[in-house]
């Protein structure tokens, strides 16, 4: 393998497992919002600084897409002013600098580097997870702390996904290998499971889908093994923790018990009418003030992270990309943005009909769109514009061999 194509494999495995590398990293006294940039911006920059110019580079209908949607961003910071602070402005100068890195990605797919440097961050993440929950079991646990983060389970398995989008899109899987891959990945799915993440699995689900829907039938019926295994492992850890997990899905049961102890609790509970310790019952009001602010938003939006100035739960953005896009950058940016997404879908698309390269482009791209619809901030939306950019360089390929 060209050291070319090494390097940027392991760049992008930084990108894809960043949050994970981060949280270990902490973990050993390494952290702060300069390890973070210096990790992110650092690895963004070098994939465009090295990225491939072996052929020229076209604007497709993908770019001028990107360029509208940037045309769109700069209408709205005109009409609107800049309200957001230093860190917002570097978080989204960064995530719109991954369309290009991912557009200058060198051809031939990923690497076995990928693979082994995600399988690693998994394995870690899952047995300092598995450790926290041992040393943090209650009644009352929601999802354990890992060196301070409750979110840390969340961003491990994101490294799980990505190491298995790269091992089933490519032609690595046999049948005995399949089984081997089940046996070895159901251990850290099931503790993930168990620590209460939930939607990142439907976003798996959703990329192997991605994969088995542009393969062939016997490969197809392995991926489905995957997904399925996935699906059990799942379920397991969330129906082992059925009478601690009432509080993150929004039930009754938890917050009636923790309104036994002291009323004082019980009202901390309550923000904006509901459970704010429930992320259902959160993302429910912010979706709904989104929408509901989206007929006034007008063609430049309110502004960039003014969301958060207009939402009962202050501070906050709507958790979802397009509804972001539409509320903030008004009805062309949200325009833009949904049509930029919907093309790079459809052409990753066909990519991936055509060889593993497209097909792993197309399921990370689906991976990471439905997780954004959840856990979306278009300024942090790093890997989406990566691997939409990574779309858009698929595509060229497929339609112009120049």
């Amino acid at each position: 393998m060209p050291r070319s194509l090494q390097l940027h494999s392991i760049l992008l495995t930084v990108l894809t497992s960043s949050g994970a590398i981060l949280v270990l990293l902490h973990g050993l006294g390494i952290g702060g919002p300069l390890i973070t940039g210096v990790l992110l911006a650092g690895s963004i920059a070098v994939l465009i600084v090295t990225g491939d110019r072996s052929r020229r580079l076209i604007l497709t209908d993908v770019d001028m897409l990107f360029i509208g949607f940037l045309a769109c961003l700069g209408g709205s910071f005109l009409i609107n002013g800049w309200a957001a602070t230093d860190k917002d402005g570097a978080l989204l100068a960064m995530s719109l600098a991954a369309y290009p890195a991912g557009r200058l990605m060198p051809r031939g797919g990923v690497g076995p580097a990928f693979i082994w440097i995600s399988a690693a961050v998994t394995a870690v993440g899952g047995i300092f997870t598995a450790y926290a929950l041992m040393h943090q079991w209650g009644p009352h646990l929601d999802r354990p702390s890992v060196f301070g983060y409750n979110h840390a389970a969340a961003v491990f398995l994101i490294s799980l996904a990505f190491m298995l989008i790269a091992l089933s899109s490519g032609g690595w899987l046999s049948a005995f290998r399949t089984k081997v891959l089940c046996a070895l990945f159901c251990v850290p799915a099931f503790v993930f499971g168990f620590s209460l993440v939930r939607f990142g699995f439907v976003a798996i689900v959703a990329a192997l889908a991605a994969v088995a829907s542009t393969s062939g039938r016997d490969h197809r019926n392995r991926v489905y093994m995957i997904a399925t295994v996935v699906v059990l492992a799942m379920t397991a850890g969330l129906m082992t923790r059925y009478n601690t997990s009432d509080i993150s899905f929004g039930l009754p049961a938890m917050a009636a018990s923790a309104a036994e102890e002291t009323a004082d609790s019980a009202d901390a509970l309550v923000r904006c009418g509901v459970n704010a310790n429930s992320s259902i019952a959160t993302r429910t009001v912010l979706w709904r003030e989104a929408i509901a602010l989206i007929p006034d938003a007008g063609w430049f939006g309110i502004g960039y992270t003014n969301f958060g100035n207009v939402t009962c739960f202050a501070g906050m953005n709507p958790h979802n990309s397009i509804l972001q896009a539409l509320v903030e950058f008004g009805w062309l940016g949200g325009a833009m943005f949904i049509l930029l997404i919907l093309a790079t879908l459809l052409y990753s698309r066909s990519a991936a009909l055509a060889g593993d390269e497209g097909r792993f482009v197309f399921a990370s791209l689906i991976y990471v769109f439905v997780l954004g619809l959840v856990h979306g901030n278009v300024g942090q939306d790093y890997l989406l514009f990566l691997f939409m950019g990574y779309a858009g360089r698929v595509h060229q390929d497929s339609f112009w061999a120049v």
